[in-house]
């Protein structure tokens, strides 16, 4: 996953204020992070503003100034994204300067990082929230296009189908002497109002979303893979190719997104 940050986050990366050390593991972030060109002149003003109010000194402030730009590799032309941030802007009723890195962030299929509380309320209400992710979100820190609350709802959802599910499988094997049933017995689970939830929280989903859903779950499904990557690559491949039917394959794996998060952080 690409990720996109704001002057707000990039100057934590001087500075010990609050969320410093968030800000400071995006630095190892897999692949290189971006951002309008901008940001040099707005994090280099923040050092200048933080010099004359005294809470660093002029040494400080120059080093800021000369090693912003080290620290993003990749730069996008302000004036190419100028009039995608104005149409943003205008959407979200919200500054031209901060809706740049919205539209860089679509622009490059990444996901913005902010720790402006303010812009992420407007992004989710105006219909931009998937390219914007908050730096206290634990998921900044993983290679997740889907926000961990969106993964937290799948996983709910999944659950109360799997209730559905084994309400149904109970009946139909009560009195039994061996718990087997037809297959088609258990049509029913799936007309459910559980699963038709759960299959429409899916399909609603952006393409790069459903994409984490199945690495996830095949994951922790003990997919043996060589890393997330290769894994997310497969999956995106596999996609391709879906159908209703592959949607509610996706339906049924996500009864194993929880062990594949916790696959996922051990390893980040």
């Amino acid at each position: 996953m690409s990720l996109v940050v704001d002057a707000g986050v990039a100057v934590k990366w001087f500075v010990r204020e609050n969320l410093h050390g968030e800000a400071v593991r995006l630095l190892d972030h897999v692949e290189p992070l971006q951002a309008p060109d901008l940001i040099v002149a707005e994090v280099t003003n923040i050092a200048w503003k933080k010099c004359i109010r005294g809470e660093i000194t002029s040494p400080q402030a120059e080093a800021v100034a000369t090693a912003i730009r080290q620290y993003i590799p990749i730069l996008h032309s302000s004036a190419e994204l100028n009039e995608r941030a104005l149409e943003i802007a205008l959407a979200l009723n919200h500054p031209v300067y901060d809706s740049l890195y919205i539209a860089c962030a679509e622009k490059t299929d990444a996901i913005l990082i902010t720790a402006d509380e303010r812009l992420c309320a407007v992004a989710e209400k105006s219909g931009f929230g998937k390219l914007v992710r908050h730096l206290d979100d634990q998921s900044s820190q993983l290679p997740l296009h889907i926000s961990l609350n969106k993964i937290e709802q799948m996983i709910q959802a999944s659950e109360r189908f799997q209730q559905t599910s084994d309400n149904i499988h109970d009946q139909l094997t009560a009195g039994k002497e061996f718990g087997i049933v037809n297959m088609g017995d258990l049509r029913p689970k799936f007309a459910s109002p559980a699963f038709r939830i759960l299959q429409s929280s899916i399909e609603e989903l952006p393409e790069n979303e459903k994409v984490d859903i199945l690495a996830l779950g095949w994951l922790g499904q003990g997919y043996s893979g060589t890393g997330w990557q290769p894994i997310r690559d497969r999956a995106k491949a596999q996609l391709k190719y879906r159908n209703e039917r592959y949607i509610n394959y996706l339906g049924g794996i996500t009864c194993y997104l929880g062990k594949g998060l916790a696959i996922l952080r051990d390893q980040a």
